[in-house]
């Protein structure tokens, strides 16, 4: 019983990965940019976003615009 215990705690204390700097804000031009781009190449923008508590609330920032294709409905 203990020895189960103690596996779920140790593997829930991971350490941070080596290297690994957080990701960072993307401007609001890079992202209509981005948006327009993939619009221009006849495909979806679906854009990533990360939830950032402040003292007002959890906003939700860009990191990534990625384009998707479409998926033909019948």
């Amino acid at each position: 019983m203990f020895t189960v215990l103690f596996l779920v705690i140790a593997a829930c204390s991971t350490p941070k990965l080596q290297g690994f700097k957080e990701p960072k804000m993307i401007e609001r031009a890079e992202v209509i940019r981005a948006q327009k781009d993939c619009i221009d190449a006849k495909m979806r923008p679906v854009i990533q976003t990360l939830p950032q508590k402040t003292d007002h609330g959890t906003i939700m920032y860009p990191v990534a615009v990625n384009c998707e294709t479409y998926v033909a409905r019948p």
